[in-house]
């Protein structure tokens, strides 16, 4: 089901067999893990993220000041969740159960994907934000969807703070959705590449 998280930059001559090569290294380690230590699933996801993660947040920091630079949504590191894809019609987002209790997300251990878009805005943030004066507490302009087991966190709102946070290791944050995404599983298969995933009906 991962696409991007661990896909890097080069030729597009080289791009396509470096992929292959990469998933199928990840694909030998994650049953292992799976069979030994399934509690070091989320942690080898977490690894498999932090370029994306970082990518997102430093993008804006050596280009202009209001470059474009689009937020990073499910389906840039998936697929489109509003796809019909059932048998019935459904989309694979159908499929999500809502969750009671919010998910907390550590900034300075977990998955958490913000975009900061604008630079003066990130700079302010890192100069005003953190340390015993000023410490990292999460406000009402946070948005986070949280996607368990896999244990991301989709930043919709706060992207300059949240990013500070991260940045400098410090400060919680409580998700406003929360979603089991377990019964996709039942669903999709893939093997690598996005256009190789496979729906079951």
């Amino acid at each position: 089901m991962i696409r991007k998280l661990w896909f890097g930059s080069g030729t597009r001559r080289s791009q396509e067999g470096v992929k292959r090569e990469r998933f199928e290294h990840i694909m030998v380690l994650a049953p292992r893990l799976s069979i030994e230590n399934p509690a070091a699933l989320p942690s080898f996801i977490r690894a498999l993220g932090r370029a994306t993660q970082w990518k997102q947040i430093t993008y804006i920091l050596d280009r202009k000041l209001h470059d474009n630079i689009e937020r990073v949504k499910p389906r840039d590191l998936f697929f489109d969740l509003y796809v019909p894809t059932l048998a019935s019609g459904e989309t694979l987002r159908s499929l999500f159960i809502a969750l009671p209790q919010q998910r907390i997300f550590n900034l300075n251990s977990d998955l958490i994907l913000p975009t900061p878009w604008n630079r003066k805005s990130l700079v302010s943030c890192l100069k005003g934000i953190g340390g015993s004066r000023n410490p990292w507490c999460q406000d009402f302009n946070h948005q986070v969807v949280a996607w368990q087991a896999l244990g991301i966190g989709w930043v919709n709102g706060g992207n300059h703070s949240i990013a500070t946070g991260i940045i400098k290791g410090e400060g919680e944050v409580q998700a406003t959705e929360t979603y089991d995404i377990g019964r996709i599983y039942d669903y999709v298969h893939c093997d690598g590449p996005i256009t190789s995933a496979r729906w079951t009906t």
